[in-house]
């Protein structure tokens, strides 16, 4: 019998060993496209291509997260401050400060300034006592502490209206606003810028009647003494010495056109008056 000749293979039957070779050409590819990639990666200078691994993108989360969380924790710090420093500003404004006090004519004394509340006249005569009793000058500005209106430096219009103190009205007009006050050996000293010294001069001269009775809370009239004309390291000056028990005095010169000196003592007008002819004097 003649021999069989093999039949071909149907194409549509596959076997183990097409598939097998189907495999490796598949492998085959797929390895040569990796090698490919991560050579082009070596010489671009990159890192070859590597698979994310689950610990990788858990660290990824983590630093988000950590970030995410200093982000808002400045944001709710930076916002707290600000509201602090906000609140803070605005108690502090609310908070009377006591104004800058300017620098006195006589620089040579210490300072002690005084600070009452309005309408505390007895307050405010007790520390001009307290402090009159010093051998040592003072200057002592006086500071009015309101919490309705801003703390302030008292003028000399104010200070003598808190006083009930009534000089003429035109002395008040002769003045430039500009004053110091000074405290020592057992009386009181206040040195006035004038803008007009004539007309302050006569203002004092009219002043000259009631001047002792205005003045009550630091002399005692005797209704005999009178004022009278003396001579101050040649400088005019007009004095009155009150026969009573305590000798009071009261005194007022003008010198150098520009200052008027008023007193109740009377060493202490020699002294300011001999200090202010012989010292350069602070503007």
């Amino acid at each position: 019998m003649p021999d069989e000749q093999p039949k071909p293979k149907s194409a549509g039957i596959r076997t183990m060993r097409s598939d097998a070779q189907e495999v490796l050409h598949d492998q085959k590819s797929s390895f040569l496209d990796l090698f490919e990639k991560q050579s082009g990666q070596k010489q671009k200078g990159q890192s070859p291509l590597k698979p994310p691994t689950s610990s990788g993108l858990k660290a990824k989360r983590i630093l988000k997260k950590t970030l995410m969380s200093i982000l808002v924790l400045v944001i709710v710090g930076g916002g707290g401050y600000g509201a602090y420093t906000f609140l803070q500003e605005k108690r502090d404004a609310a908070i009377p400060r006591d104004p800058n006090i300017p620098r006195p004519w006589l620089t040579n004394f210490d300072t002690e300034s005084i600070t009452v509340e309005p309408d505390d006249r007895t307050g405010l005569l007790n520390a001009l006592d307290k402090q009159a009793r010093s051998d040592e000058f003072l200057y002592t500005p006086i500071i009015i502490k309101d919490f309705n209106i801003k703390t302030r430096l008292a003028g000399p219009e104010e200070f003598f209206s808190f006083l009930q103190i009534s000089p003429p009205q035109d002395f008040f007009q002769s003045l430039t606003g500009r004053w110091n006050l000074y405290a020592a050996k057992e009386g009181l000293v206040f040195i006035f810028e004038t803008g007009d010294g004539l007309q302050t001069w006569g203002s004092m001269l009219g002043w000259e009647r009631t001047i002792a009775q205005d003045l009550r809370q630091f002399v005692t009239n005797d209704d005999i003494s009178k004022f009278r004309d003396r001579v101050i390291k040649n400088n005019d000056a007009r004095v009155r010495q009150f026969f009573n028990v305590q000798r009071d005095f009261l005194g007022y010169s003008l010198i150098l056109r520009r200052f008027l000196i008023l007193s109740t003592s009377e060493s202490a007008l020699e002294e300011v008056v001999e200090r202010m002819l012989a010292l350069p004097i602070a503007q």
